[in-house]
């Protein structure tokens, strides 16, 4: 068999197995060297994302600066955002930066929660329909003079719809009704948080106020 049928023959064994030819083998890096670090945003951006789910923002922004990230040139609303950064990446992977920033910055500094709640709002009309930025959002509504009630409005939306995205969505839920005074609203959003989380830690410090 001539080298060439040889080739022939791997690259039919590796679309059979439904592995694409191009990432068959290591030499991927050296023909496209572009490729490969896209991969490595992605693995940056995924990290910072796990950062984030076990409550280590700090270390998530540390991963993600300097990259896309949203910008506003009014607060009026989110017709005045844009993305800044990253201008030939991938859009998706630039919408994933840029929210898991958003996020980040957000539980880095609460003080900037109603920037912060203006680029979640940019965010989601980007994404549409998002379980996860919506409870982000709401996340930073409570911290905003005066959004408590919307914050609530949104959460107890994904909660009917069943679509909360983790128990921190429904902690925060419980800790707005409570402070409500919505006792048994707030019990039963714990319980759904306890039960997501699998452990009471995420759940057991919610504020009550």
């Amino acid at each position: 068999m001539t080298s060439r049928q040889g080739r022939l023959g791997f690259l039919i064994l590796m679309v059979a197995v439904g592995l694409p030819a191009g990432l068959a083998g290591p030499a991927r890096a050296c023909i496209n060297g572009v490729e490969e670090k896209v991969d490595t945003r992605v693995q940056v951006v995924a990290a910072a994302e796990r950062d984030l789910a076990r409550g280590a923002p700090q270390a998530a922004l540390k991963r993600l600066d300097p990259g896309p990230h949203v910008a506003c040139s009014h607060p009026a609303s989110p017709k005045f955002c844009a993305l800044v950064g990253g201008d030939r990446w991938n859009p998706a992977l630039r919408r994933r930066w840029a929210l898991a920033t958003a996020v980040a910055t957000l539980r880095m500094d609460t003080g900037a929660a109603e920037r912060i709640a203006q680029h979640l709002t940019y965010l989601q009309g980007m994404y549409g329909e998002s379980p996860y930025i919506q409870a982000r959002l709401a996340e930073a509504l409570a911290l905003v003079q005066g959004s408590k009630p919307r914050a609530l409005e949104l959460l107890a939306d994904l909660e009917q719809r069943d679509v909360m995205p983790d128990a921190g969505g429904y902690a925060l839920l419980a800790s707005l009704r409570r402070a409500s005074g919505d006792a048994p609203g707030a019990d039963r959003a714990l319980a759904r948080c306890r039960k997501m989380a699998g452990k009471h830690d995420v759940c057991s410090g919610t504020p009550s106020s």
